[in-house]
């Protein structure tokens, strides 16, 4: 159970001025703070796996290779349905 001398001393340390229900108020939420974690400290946990917490994935780094595209310039442009002067000619979008 906590004092209401604690809760002023409490108070005093963080520069807080309540007022007197306030304190009695604090005191009785405090003590009921503390008497259900209390309770938790209770609870068997021995047979809960801990878990560190996020998640095990790893990302998976690949090495940037540049891979050098050799193609021949001629064979391309002669590929194309429709050029002028070795441009590619493409139809317009609006008029």
């Amino acid at each position: 159970m906590i004092l209401k001398e604690d809760i002023g001393r409490l108070l005093e340390l963080a520069r807080l001025d309540i007022s007197e229900e306030e304190k009695l108020q604090l005191t009785t939420d405090v003590s009921r703070i503390l008497e259900y974690v209390d309770k938790l400290s209770t609870i068997d946990v021995s047979n809960i796996v801990g878990n560190t917490g996020g998640s095990l994935n790893k990302n998976i780094v690949r090495n940037d290779e540049f891979m050098p595209f050799d193609f021949d310039r001629e064979v391309l442009i002669n590929d194309i349905p429709c050029k002028q002067d070795n441009l590619v000619v493409v139809p317009k979008i609006r008029d």
